[in-house]
């Protein structure tokens, strides 16, 4: 955790970073057009494919990304217990952000995407998704709902209360009630619902995971 002073300095230094490769990139843009243009027609093969492999080398160095810590999305077909197939998608390729140029290939764009069988190379489904990852708030901008469709949105949602002298409570809680894993967006209970055909087995309860009480060593 850095103090106030300096996380703001981080932050600018960040945005500095940022200003920088933006600029740089639109640099290679420029020099792309000049190309474009027909001002490289009068100079030799050999400068022209020096300029174009310049201009890629120039495109690579912005492509460099710290490991992201986020998992990549797994989507299985399951019967019962048993895994019959599955995909995996890079998270990188479908995230969300406010910055067009941040944003994922495939995010919130609809694509195939084929299950193979565990441990076989052989195809056991397709599938047609619309996907994309990120925050619930930038939902209506990062995904558009085709005409004719439904929308399932799935989330989870966490009870938060706090000790107060050895009691737990929910008054004077810094965060919402139910909110998500962060804590920072509300996430009401009464706004889950059971799909069609479906209810609720009874009203919530606390499910306490027994793993806990066992000490990690053993």
């Amino acid at each position: 955790h850095l103090p106030g002073s300096e996380f703001q300095a981080v932050k600018e230094e960040e945005e500095e970073e940022e200003d920088t490769k933006n600029l740089f990139f639109d640099c290679c843009l420029d020099e792309l057009e000049s190309m474009q243009n027909g001002k490289l027609a009068k100079e030799p093969s050999e400068n022209k494919i020096a300029r174009v492999e310049n201009v890629i080398s120039k495109f690579k160095s912005l492509c460099f990304e710290p490991q992201i810590s986020i998992p990549d999305v797994f989507i299985w077909i399951m019967s019962g217990t048993n895994r019959i197939a599955y995909t995996r998608i890079p998270i990188h390729e479908i995230i969300y952000t406010e910055n067009k140029r941040g944003r994922g290939r495939s995010c919130g764009k609809t694509g195939s995407y084929f299950l193979k069988k565990p441990r076989k190379e052989k195809i056991g489904a397709h599938l047609s998704l619309n996907i994309w990852f990120g925050k619930f708030e930038h939902v209506a901008n990062a995904f558009k709902t085709p005409s004719g469709s439904e929308v399932t949105v799935y989330a989870e949602t966490y009870e938060n209360e706090m000790s107060v002298m050895g009691s737990w409570t929910t008054k004077l809680l810094p965060r919402p009630k139910f909110s998500d894993i962060t804590g920072k967006y509300e996430i009401p209970k009464d706004s889950f619902a059971p799909p069609a055909g479906w209810r609720f087995d009874g009203d919530w309860i606390i499910s306490v995971d027994k793993a806990i009480s066992f000490d990690n060593e053993q």
